[in-house]
């Protein structure tokens, strides 16, 4: 069971932007390997994001772009490639491009498929492209269908349009996501104050724990336990 809620799944992803938000503005890197594989859980729970075999340094750090590895060469005994099922379509491509919003694409693409999974409603094929040339057919028909499914959240549309945009340019970054307001409801807010807490004013510490008891028991069991 990868979640067992939607409120532990923005806690994750907001782990997962963290990762993302030092490769892209400390590293200057492209991960190009933001796949469940990928992703690994510490013994307290929380996610974080490796396999960098695909990582990819931008030669124009100003304009976010690079070019990439042909993925697609065949003159090459052993192929390796990054995973199909969660690769944005400017990577599939020929020439193959790759942008700092390539991963952001390939984060939407986990949201997606981790809601999935606890829904009846299945996406449109969306992880079951057997090849490159089928994924560059259908992606645009399968990322219309997406804004489509009842398990995502209604606040979560909008935000997921922009994350699965097939113009990278309308991609948001990393700042963009974790200031949405699907990732800032008050539970967010409560756990990320609470991470804080030790470098709040006295004053401050005392309110915020006032207030704690109204919204405390709200909390689902196995998030207070985490």
């Amino acid at each position: 069971e990868l979640y067992g809620s939607e409120l532990e799944l923005k806690m994750h992803i907001i782990e997962l932007l963290e990762a993302l938000n030092f490769l892209h503005n400390d590293a200057k890197t492209v991960s190009l390997g933001v796949s469940p594989e990928n992703i690994f859980k510490t013994m307290d729970g929380r996610w974080k994001l490796g396999g960098f075999v695909f990582s990819t340094q931008l030669i124009n750090t100003d304009t976010g772009t690079s070019n990439n590895i042909d993925f697609s060469t065949t003159d090459c005994p052993l192929r390796s490639y990054p995973s199909l099922y969660y690769s944005s379509p400017e990577v599939v491509c020929i020439p193959s491009k790759c942008f700092y919003a390539s991963d952001i694409f390939s984060l939407g693409l986990i949201i997606v498929s981790i809601l999935e999974s606890n829904h009846k409603q299945r996406a449109n094929n969306i992880l079951t492209f057997s090849n490159y040339s089928a994924f560059k057919d259908g992606i645009i028909r399968t990322m219309n269908d997406i804004s489509m499914l009842s398990f995502i959240p209604v606040n979560l549309k909008p935000l997921l349009d922009r994350i699965l945009n097939i113009d990278n340019s309308f991609r948001p970054i990393c700042n963009e996501i974790s200031a949405s307001s699907w990732l800032n409801d008050p539970f967010l807010q409560t756990i990320k104050y609470l991470d804080s807490l030790s470098e709040k004013e006295m004053s401050q510490q005392q309110t915020f724990l006032k207030g704690l008891q109204n919204i405390i028991l709200k909390f689902e069991d196995r998030v207070l336990k985490s």
